[in-house]
């Protein structure tokens, strides 16, 4: 089996942050079973995982995005290339080399005409267009500001990034009319939208909406390939994504953790790369006056991480997702 599919299809509704904590997960003590989260889990890892199951299922915690698709398992090296490449090529260079020693090089000149480039440009003289200011605000579905969200449009590649109250500025041509934005944000779907400017107006505003790509956090039986027919129950709880800026942020540098959306309460942080290990843990403490948290970032290896924050008191577990460049 290189590949297979996951999927939960009847959700129900009990609580995690009611079940007592596990060595994988949790126990659920309503249908008497540990539920494994999978949520900071590789495609690998998790291949892994189901790969040598027997017929059944398994009781899990999941993003949105780990289900119903494909996951495939990792390809492994061909061991004897490396070992044909050092024995063919010392016998590349010697082949070269006693073709080197053969009859003496003969001196060709170069008689090729080369064209005669003339210097003198004709054309009209640039002028400097007068630009206008536009106003970029990123928001979701809910209203919500986006901040370390990456804008870039027709009239300007460059790839900006939105502040931690979601907004960033660009300046375009005032004979621009038409201007098609491209948003991409960790944890939504990328959003294309174009926008017609108003040709009188030296200041122009505009909103970007983009979807919640992670929307529900979904916990339960897993229903994956089988000969037989397998049960599924299910746990499902929803839990708003944690929001943290700049993101995507260079490894080594700092991070700052919006709180708005988080009871009081002590926190344990921690960052976690696509296999599960703990890259870094603090605790924080939240009492409804700091807005943000700083965290600083380890130097590791570019790629996406996820960040956890869990509640001393409700041992309640909220995640997001950080890209490292």
């Amino acid at each position: 089996m290189n590949k297979i599919r996951l999927s939960i299809d009847e959700p129900c509704h009990e609580k995690w942050k009611n079940m007592t904590t596990t060595q994988q997960g949790r126990f659920c003590a309503s249908c008497q079973k540990e539920v494994v989260d999978f949520t900071g889990m590789s495609d690998t890892a998790m291949f892994e995982f189901f790969k040598d199951r027997q017929a059944g299922s398994v009781c899990g915690r999941f993003m949105n995005n780990q289900l119903q698709r494909d996951i495939e398992a990792t390809r492994k090296r061909t061991p004897w290339l490396p070992f044909v490449f050092k024995v063919v090529l010392p016998a590349l260079l010697l082949g070269n080399r006693a073709m080197a020693q053969g009859a003496p090089l003969k001196v060709v000149p170069d008689t090729t005409q080369k064209p005669v480039y003339d210097l003198e440009k004709i054309g009209r003289i640039a002028v400097n267009p007068e630009m206008r200011t536009v106003r970029i605000t990123v928001r979701n579905e809910e209203g919500q500001v986006i901040a370390g969200a990456r804008v870039h449009s027709t009239s300007d590649l460059t790839e900006l990034i939105t502040d931690e109250n979601g907004r960033l500025e660009i300046k375009v041509p005032r004979y621009v009319g038409n201007i098609t934005f491209f948003v991409d944000v960790v944890g939504y779907g990328k959003l294309e939208r174009s926008v017609k400017l108003p040709s009188h107006k030296r200041k122009a505003r505009v909103s970007l909406v983009v979807k919640d790509e992670y929307k529900e956090i979904i916990m339960g039986m897993v229903a994956y390939p089988s000969k037989q027919q397998v049960k599924k129950e299910a746990v499902c709880e929803t839990d708003m994504p944690l929001r943290m800026y700049p993101n995507p942020v260079a490894a080594g540098q700092k991070i700052w953790l919006k709180t708005d959306s988080l009871e009081k309460d002590n926190y344990t942080l921690q960052l976690l790369d696509q296999a599960g290990t703990v890259q870094l843990q603090q605790a924080m403490q939240i009492d409804g006056k700091n807005k943000t948290v700083e965290i600083n970032i380890p130097r590791l290896t570019a790629g996406n991480y996820l960040l956890t924050a869990t509640a001393a008191a409700t041992g309640r577990r909220r995640s997001g997702q950080i890209v490292l460049h």
